[in-house]
């Protein structure tokens, strides 16, 4: 892993070989990983050594012998690749046999004896780095989810305290005590009104006596 190389093993893998964190911890995706050992420059030999990787380890952990044609294979590299599926045609047009699509824990144990015969290994098998991958997107789409639901809670709640306080008044009064408020009033009118003509039809019955 990258978090354990020193800060110079760090800074020579990013000089001439252009490696990153991402490249370094992910399998297959650094350019310089399509090279062989004999199509990387002095410098960059060099660097690979001072990284402890010679031609061998080199063209097997990075590469996996894939800059090299299928009849230049050793003849034990080749069947040890025939058993995960690769024929020379297939080799040729660099198309990776669905044994490379499953998980780690889904092959066979002899595919995953010359796995490591080919310097493959759970943490850097195709089709594990792949399940990661896709474990971890659906992480992501998991927590974005939650987050947009939260942010609907939280839209929701404040919709109802607007309309709350639509419903309040600014004295704290709600519509409906308001409105009851207002025909308390408008019936006290209409009763004193009542009483003022009562007692003048009373006076005037008075006076005509």
């Amino acid at each position: 892993p990258w978090n354990e190389l020193s800060d110079d093993e760090k800074a020579i893998a990013a000089d001439s070989l252009q490696y990153s964190e991402k490249t370094w911890n992910s399998y297959g995706v650094a350019e310089i990983e399509r090279n062989g050992w004999d199509e990387l420059t002095q410098l960059q030999q060099s660097h690979a050594i001072s990284l402890g990787l010679y031609e061998r380890t080199w063209d097997c952990f990075q590469n996996h012998y894939h800059s090299k044609s299928w009849i230049s294979l050793d003849g034990d590299v080749r069947d040890a690749f025939r058993v995960l599926g690769w024929d020379e045609n297939s080799w040729a047009a660099n198309y990776r046999p669905p044994s490379y699509e499953n998980e780690w824990n889904r092959l066979s144990e002899i595919e995953q004896s010359i796995a490591y015969r080919l310097c493959f290994f759970e943490d850097n098998w195709p089709g594990q780095a792949e399940a990661l991958k896709g474990q971890s997107a659906n992480e992501t789409l998991a927590g974005e989810e939650e987050a947009a639901e939260e942010d609907g809670t939280e839209e929701n709640n404040g919709t109802s305290e607007e309309e709350d306080a639509a419903e309040t008044g600014p004295s704290g009064q709600t519509a409906s005590s308001a409105t009851q408020e207002d025909n308390s009033g408008s019936k006290c009118v209409f009763s004193g009104l009542t009483a003022s003509l009562l007692i003048s039809f009373w006076s005037f019955g008075v006076e005509t006596l």
